[in-house]
């Protein structure tokens, strides 16, 4: 191994290769919720999320 501040670029590839279908993963879930008004509307709205039916009327 070489040291920390040492690049060396093919273990970089590697490592980005390796981790690749992990962040596609990750962007495809963050892309359904965005496409999903309601699923938008509970991650941007905490009250949603804690008070359910309540908050909806007006409890």
């Amino acid at each position: 191994t070489k040291d920390l501040y040492t690049a060396d670029y093919t273990q970089l590839f590697d490592f980005l290769k390796y981790n690749q279908k992990e962040v596609e993963e990750l962007k495809a879930e963050r892309l359904a919720k965005i496409q999903d008004p309601l699923a938008l509307m509970v991650a941007q709205n905490p009250r949603v999320q804690n008070d359910g039916i309540q908050n909806q009327i007006g409890n």
